[in-house]
């Protein structure tokens, strides 16, 4: 599968995952590293975003970024869940060559909106639902052609968020970002890191997580410091708190149950780990969530 390179800019963006789907679960919190930029678009249905611990209703028309370091997870209702269209961006500034061309500094300004916009949501008023239906309906071609054509929609579509962003006046976030950080064009091992530890996180070991990615053990904790700043347990640790916080608000699971389900072989572990992280029992949490 391509990653679609195109050069914004003294930026070159990647696009390791795109997809289109009805949300079948709630997602649980999770922050992506440094340089990745995820679009999402609400095409049908409802739901809720949690995102730095404020909430958002997401319906039909609904356009919002999660950025570096932003946590956020997705609820859904029983009946009606949201479809989306989700485009997963990776940018980064390319290094030992400068931006040329009449161009070159209108789209480096481009780019620094949406830099500084790590999170953002609000409606879509450039009409972008038919930008994405084109890039599905030309992903399911063959051929280079349908490469550089995918990749000249989604160049386009970034045009049109940060229109989206400059020009609607609801803009939510916040203006400070962390520097876009060197990217590796022969792997997608921030993909991977985060789709593990989102999916994957009651089972996934260090060195698993490490041959996956073409790491050593070592390498893999100094990425994940790198880009975290915290090591493989303490990554591990909080995508399972985010899980359990999800079925604590949203199910009526034992405290067993859920243990077992988020990857603790006993429930005083899991007990333990879940009051050292957020200074109450799973009980409690509980409790005051339904206050």
């Amino acid at each position: 599968m391509s990653d679609y390179p195109f050069q914004l800019g003294s930026y070159l963006f990647l696009t390791p995952q795109l997809s289109s789907s009805i949300m079948q679960t709630p997602v649980p919190e999770h922050v992506h590293s440094t340089g990745i930029y995820e679009v999402h678009y609400i095409t049908s249905g409802y739901g809720t975003l949690i995102a730095s611990g404020r909430r958002f209703d997401l319906y039909p028309g609904i356009l919002y970024v999660t950025g570096p370091h932003i946590p956020h997870s997705q609820l859904l209702p029983k009946q009606n869940p949201m479809a989306e269209a989700c485009i997963y961006y990776k940018a980064a500034p390319i290094t030992g060559k400068p931006s040329a061309g009449p161009l070159a500094k209108s789209e480096d300004a481009v780019v620094r909106v949406l830099l500084d916009h790590p999170f953002w949501i609000g409606r879509d008023n450039q009409n972008m639902r038919p930008l994405l239906e084109n890039i599905f309906t030309e992903m399911e071609q063959n051929g280079p052609d349908a490469d550089i054509m995918v990749s000249c929609y989604l160049k386009q579509l970034v045009l049109l968020l940060v229109r989206n962003m400059r020009d609607n006046q609801q803009m939510h976030g916040n203006g400070n970002t962390p520097a876009a950080g060197e990217i590796d064009l022969n792997s997608k091992r921030f993909y991977l890191i985060e789709c593990a530890f989102l999916s994957e996180f009651q089972t996934i070991t260090l060195s698993s997580l490490s041959s996956r990615i073409g790491l050593s053990t070592r390498q893999t904790q100094r990425l994940l410091h790198t880009y975290y700043g915290m090591d493989f347990n303490q990554k591990r640790v909080q995508a399972r708190m985010a899980k359990a916080r999800l079925l604590l608000e949203s199910t009526d699971l034992s405290v067993g149950k859920i243990a077992e389900a988020v990857g603790y072989a006993t429930s005083e572990h899991f007990c333990n780990t879940f009051r050292k992280v957020y200074q109450m029992t799973p009980l409690q949490y509980r409790r005051a969530e339904k206050v």
